[in-house]
């Protein structure tokens, strides 16, 4: 079960990396046309991560308890906002920060 749970944070770091790179893409292509915002390398990038991780997280959920899944879900989020900050620059407000730890919060009390 270890394993599944290994691939499951790989999933979730995986899925964080793709949604940055799908907004990196969409922050380049600027206001050009609606088509041009979907077709591009990033956005082929990223939706095909996103695929891929889709096909491995059906996979795994066959193996995991439910409790274990609820945790992967929210930790993306998460990742996210530090992956946005680290490789995007931009800036995480105090607001944005409260609300994390809500979700940390809610993940420990759900599994304990």
């Amino acid at each position: 079960m270890c394993k599944y749970i290994a691939i499951g944070y790989i999933g979730v770091v995986l899925t964080a990396i793709a949604q940055v790179i799908l907004k990196y893409g969409a922050i380049r292509q600027g206001n050009k046309s609606f088509l041009s915002s979907f077709i591009n390398i990033y956005a082929f990038l990223g939706y095909g991560i996103m695929f891929g991780i889709t096909l491995i997280n059906l996979y795994i959920f066959q193996f995991l308890d439910l409790k274990y899944i609820l945790i992967f879900l929210p930790s993306s989020y998460i990742l996210v906002v530090f992956f946005s900050a680290l490789i995007l620059k931009e800036k995480i407000e105090r607001r944005k920060l409260l609300q994390y730890a809500l979700v940390l919060v809610g993940i420990l009390v759900f599994n304990l």
